[in-house]
């Protein structure tokens, strides 16, 4: 069994279906939020250096 399995089985033993399905939507979608952040911090970066190799 691969570590998706392991997961899966422990997950199974320890909630219903519903609540480790509601749980790992949850994780999802504070992963999709932290990365839009950090993908936005990585265009202001870019921004900034832009601007700053115009100035030199």
């Amino acid at each position: 069994m691969d570590y998706f399995d392991n997961v899966l089985i422990k997950l199974r033993r320890q909630y219903s279906k519903d609540e480790a399905v509601a749980a790992l939507s949850k994780k999802i979608s504070e992963l999709e939020i932290e990365n839009g952040a950090l993908k936005s911090e990585i265009e202001h970066l870019e921004f900034e250096l832009k601007k700053y190799k115009k100035l030199k």
